[in-house]
């Protein structure tokens, strides 16, 4: 931030210089999985959403809106013959994040409750709040989004309390899965269930239009279009690893190779207390311990079991048979000898 803003400022020709947070290592911000939700989860929120909600949120699950963009919707934006919405700003600004109006494709399933809060709207806005004007950044609609998750039973587990116990200053608390009547060991009084609600936001809607998109086999093109994303691989990259089963079917359509992974993975038969690091007596141990005598290849310890020395004495002792009818092993000796 403090890079940008100094930039700006020296393209204004307010400051000189040479940037001092050029030479800043950025922090790295760590980038976690977002959150979504399954097909059969969605109807399950709507209905336990608002009649003045339930509209706006069906709008940014079915069609990948953001808050801004949802708040700043108009009746005209809206043409349900040709099954567009046209996305022309964000808030009261002119322009959205990327600053172009771009339309997005209306679905059948999201027609109803555009037309339902098209009826509702007595102004120009979609999405009014009561006195008529536009909803602004503080709109609690996450908090409430969250709380029809709760009813909806789309959450983490249950919290189950003691309001007794809580109340003597010994609080009891338990976590369980599931909201069944349980009763304090303590006091023996039943157990207050609160239910954790999931990690989940209003900008995870939009992650959510992506991921069910993308588990229907819709095309990675068509989705980034649908989001407005400039670069396909941006949606690629962020929510491709999501969909379940999505890149095992790409990775299980390589060959069959169930006969040459069985003679990969074949193990060979280990000597029984082997000693580690030490040259295993071969048929050719005998030309070995002649190369070693003639000095072709000094024997250095430690190493007797490296491959390649191996490979060297075997090599050695090859040329030595060759050469049997020319010299003895005892000629092999008596030359090491003269020359000591």
């Amino acid at each position: 931030m403090v890079r940008t803003a100094f930039n700006r400022a020296r393209r204004a020709d307010l400051v000189h210089g040479q940037n001092p947070a050029s030479d800043t290592k950025p922090r790295k911000v760590p980038k976690r999985t977002p959150a979504f939700l399954e097909p059969h989860e969605v109807p399950r929120l709507l209905a336990e959403l608002s009649g003045e909600d339930r509209p706006l949120v069906a709008t940014a699950l079915y069609a990948g809106l953001r808050k801004g963009e949802l708040f700043g919707l108009q009746k005209r934006d809206v043409d349900l013959k040709r099954r567009l919405l046209t996305v022309r700003r964000s808030y009261d600004n002119d322009t959205t994040k990327g600053a172009r109006e771009e339309a997005v494709p209306i679905a059948a399933a999201l027609v109803p409750y555009l037309e339902a809060a098209i009826d509702t709207s007595k102004v120009a806005l979609l999405f009014p709040r009561a006195d008529g004007e536009m909803r602004t950044e503080a709109d609690k609609l996450g908090k409430r989004l969250r709380s029809a998750l709760s009813r909806a039973g789309i959450v983490e587990g249950y919290l189950h309390l003691c309001r007794r116990c809580k109340r003597n200053g010994t609080p009891h608390e338990e976590k369980h899965s599931d909201c069944e009547r349980r009763h304090c060991p303590k006091c023996k009084m039943l157990l207050w269930a609160k239910a954790l609600p999931r990690r989940f936001r209003l900008h995870d809607t939009r992650h959510t239009t992506a991921t069910l998109l993308l588990a229907a086999g819709v095309d990675l093109y068509a989705v980034a279009r649908i989001l407005r994303h400039s670069d396909p691989k941006i949606t690629f990259e962020t929510y491709a690893h999501l969909v379940p089963g999505y890149l095992h079917e790409q990775i299980d359509r390589l060959p069959n190779l169930e006969s040459f992974a069985a003679l990969v993975l074949q193990e060979a038969p280990k000597p029984e207390n082997a000693p580690r690091g030490q040259l295993q007596e071969g048929p050719d141990s005998h030309g070995v311990r002649l190369a070693r005598l003639a000095g072709v290849e000094p024997a250095a310890r430690g190493f007797e079991g490296r491959c390649s020395i191996q490979l060297s004495y075997r090599r050695v002792a090859c040329l030595c048979r060759r050469r049997a009818g020319a010299s003895s092993n005892s000629d092999l000796l008596d030359a090491q000898q003269g020359a000591i």
